[in-house]
């Protein structure tokens, strides 16, 4: 889905008083969203943290806005891993280790990868 006007508008007016002074895309975007009222925030498409890690889950909107703040200002924003949300996280139940269920689940990890080194050797 392509950026809409309106989210092109904010930026280039976010741009024109940021500048180059702004490299990271986290606070970039809390600038952006700050300037937006609330009705139009949800329909720009922007990303949201992840509602357990409350880590943040980069989408498409987030990297056309990055590729347009480059275009517009020539920074390319940098995004750290370690506020990035992991992929492989498993969602584990509170309690989930306790009474033996840490154990068992490593127990059924194991399990698989072993499975897994075995069908790759053949």
């Amino acid at each position: 889905m392509p950026l809409s006007d309106y989210a092109k508008e904010r930026i280039t007016y976010v741009a024109s008083y940021v500048q180059g002074s702004v490299t990271d895309w986290f606070l970039l975007k809390k600038i952006i969203l700050q300037g937006i009222p609330g009705q139009h925030r949800k329909s720009i498409g922007m990303s949201k943290r992840h509602r357990s890690t409350k880590k943040m889950i980069i989408n498409d909107i987030d990297r056309e806005v990055i590729d347009y703040w480059e275009l517009i200002t020539g920074v390319r924003l940098w995004i750290d891993p370690a506020r990035l949300h992991d992929p492989n996280w498993i969602y584990r139940p509170k309690g989930w280790a306790l009474n033996g269920g840490k154990e068992k689940v490593l127990e059924q990890e194991n399990k698989r990868e072993k499975n897994g080194d075995s069908s790759s050797n053949h």
